[in-house]
């Protein structure tokens, strides 16, 4: 395949494709200066043309910030009270082996395979096990409370759950929409230039009024920083997938989440170790740059990202910093 001539490159979609802002920060810069002088015609074709586009655009992006936040509040919520499990599960068990010791019949047929499936696994995975422990208990007169306590526990869960996919859904709807309007603002913008281009033909730096340069140009990337190590991940629905990124215990790694939903990532000792019940969330659109060891215990050798959305495929940028 022939590569495009770089002066036919769209920079405005190649600029802004890991930073709505940035591109609204742009368009807003562009529309302002279109209407300082669009008491000339052209100009006034431009910014009457763009405007609408740039309106839709801008009222997405204010819908998405305000889902993005609440999906990062019910996230928050909902790991808070997922994160009470361990203690819970401690309390239980230490009861009912009181009345069933750990290698008993009974006690194998509550806790088949131990502790695991509550601590570890997908957010599903844990839930589901809570509520197959509820049940069980209902074969024990003796356990009603702790049945109780269970099933009023996994009805807390799966409602908050329910809350946090509900605006992940909604967050995941607004953002379909804004790669539409991203997209029609970018093409928008190039026109724009097009048209700028050719009425300053002679006169090319005259352009620059319209633009601000400084948000388009792409940062100049210092010597020996390690920033070539660029890697993309595609993580299925509902799986933890390794990112065969080789590190150090002194690595720092930038994530770029480049997706409509919420991903997790953490570190492990071995490529087939459960999902810890801590991990770090990286929101839709969202960067944040962290040191290997905050991600799990130091020395630990495998980044994993996670994805526990059950429709929607996630899409991690990695950027070995250091």
């Amino acid at each position: 395949m022939t590569r495009i001539w770089f002066y036919l490159k769209n920079t405005f979609l190649t600029v802004g494709r890991t930073s709505y802002k940035k591109t609204l920060s742009i368009a807003r810069g562009h529309v302002c200066a279109l209407f300082v002088k669009k008491d000339e015609e052209d100009i006034l074709l431009m910014h009457d043309r763009i405007l609408p586009v740039y309106d839709a655009f801008s009222d997405l992006y204010a819908i998405w910030m305000a889902y993005k936040g609440a999906v990062r509040g019910q996230t928050a919520r909902f790991k808070e009270l997922l994160s009470q499990l361990q203690t819970k599960m401690y309390n239980w068990d230490l009861h009912i082996q009181l009345v069933f010791p750990e290698k008993s019949s009974d006690y194998v047929f509550l806790f088949h395979n131990g502790r695991k499936p509550f601590n570890q696994g997908t957010y599903e995975q844990r839930i589901s096990a809570i509520e197959s422990l509820s049940i069980k208990l209902l074969e024990y007169e003796a356990f009603a409370s702790i049945q109780s306590e269970v099933l009023q526990y996994h009805k807390a869960l799966r409602s908050a759950r329910n809350v946090q996919q509900g605006k992940v859904g909604m967050l995941k709807a607004t953002a379909r929409e804004m790669k539409t309007a991203h997209l029609n603002l970018g093409i928008m913008l190039y026109a724009n230039l097009g048209m700028l281009m050719s009425k300053y033909a002679a006169n090319p730096e005259k352009v620059q009024m319209f633009f601000d340069l400084e948000l388009i140009r792409s940062p100049k990337k210092k010597k020996n920083t390690g920033f070539t190590n660029i890697f993309t991940l595609r993580i299925p629905v509902n799986i933890s997938k390794e990112a065969g990124i080789s590190f150090s215990v002194d690595s720092i790694l930038l994530f770029y989440n480049d997706s409509i939903i919420p991903l997790e990532v953490y570190t492990a000792t071995d490529k087939n170790d459960p999902i810890p019940a801590q991990t770090i969330t990286i929101n839709p659109d969202e960067e944040k740059r962290m040191k290997v060891n905050e991600l799990g215990t130091p020395g630990n050798r495998f980044l994993f990202v996670v994805n526990h959305d059950m429709h929607e495929e996630g899409r991690m940028e990695i950027t070995l910093v250091k």
